[in-house]
């Protein structure tokens, strides 16, 4: 039986949306044909094949297939199957054997994270859902230092007059410029998942 849809409004949908990316590791098809996501949530059609969404490949991916979207599934879980489009040559749809594929993110999920959905190949059983892995940051570019001013033997430089540099110098040398510490001018130191599998329709 289809389940009952949660139909959220846009707002609250946008606010609890997480990215799904579904990875079908192996699918043949033959040309003009495609692979559809249908499932229980109107994002992929809700459980009509002509609304289902569109996954891709290309020649250096094929036969894997892949798609993104967003939507909250983090009260209710997706089920889903993968159906192969062959209205090319008027086979209409044809859909994969077995069981429905389920997975479910956790209510605690903050809204906005992105998940990966791995399915090993058309028609085969099992799925698993895992945290997409974070874009390593860019290294910081460190600023140019500005032109130190020029000094005459013996003048210490304004850097290590500072209430912090001071304070970083040993005993002896703190006991030997008395007043560092406590300079008037100087600025104040601030001392999911666990996968399911559900019957079929």
């Amino acid at each position: 039986t289809v389940p009952r849809l949660k139909l959220l409004p846009p707002a609250a949908a946008m606010a609890s949306a997480c990215t799904l990316t579904f990875r079908l590791g192996r699918a043949e098809t033959m040309p003009g044909e495609a692979v559809l996501i249908v499932g229980s949530h109107r994002a992929v059609g809700a459980w009509d094949p002509q609304g289902g969404l569109r996954m891709t490949t290309d020649e250096a991916a094929y036969p894997t297939w892949s798609a993104e979207l967003q939507l909250d599934i983090a009260s209710e879980g997706l089920e889903y199957k993968y159906v192969l489009d062959r209205q090319i040559d008027g086979s209409g749809f044809q859909w994969e054997d077995g069981e429905n594929r389920s997975i479910a993110i956790q209510s605690t999920a903050p809204p906005g994270s992105s998940w990966e959905v791995q399915d090993t190949a058309f028609g085969v059983a099992g799925s698993a859902l895992a945290p997409a892995s974070p874009q390593p940051l860019a290294a910081p570019v460190p600023a140019k230092p500005a032109d130190a001013p020029a000094k005459t033997k013996g003048q210490a430089s304004p850097a290590a007059c500072s209430p912090e540099a001071a304070r970083g110098m040993p005993l002896a040398a703190q006991d030997a410029a008395p007043g560092l510490l406590n300079s008037p001018t100087g600025a104040p130191h601030a001392d999911g998942l666990t996968t399911t599998s559900e019957g079929s329709e």
